[in-house]
């Protein structure tokens, strides 16, 4: 049987419009990494959702996108524990 991790995810801006929901919850395997959690939300949202999270032509998140791991700035190849809460927020403007 292959172990589990559920993580919570909150979705803000643009992100929120393409899911349809502001926070959801995901179940991945044990090991998994928050790049590996961006990648099942862009195989269940598509394009995109790939469009506004990575630069064109690749895998490497837009510099303008945030992505928090329990209320810290993390990257991708950060570790996901069980009940992690990961948010990602779009560009914010202002002035």
């Amino acid at each position: 049987m292959v172990e589990s991790v559920q993580v919570r995810l909150r979705l803000w801006g643009v992100f929120q419009e393409l899911v349809g929901e502001r926070e959801l919850e995901v179940n991945l395997p044990e090991r998994a990494k928050v790049g590996d959690l961006l990648n099942e939300l862009v195989k269940r949202h598509g394009s995109k959702f790939e469009e506004a999270l990575f630069e064109p032509g690749s895998r490497e998140i837009r510099p303008y996108v945030k992505l928090l791991l329990n209320g810290h700035g993390t990257e991708p190849k950060a570790k996901l524990s069980e009940g992690d809460v990961v948010a990602i927020f779009p560009p914010v403007g202002g002035g």
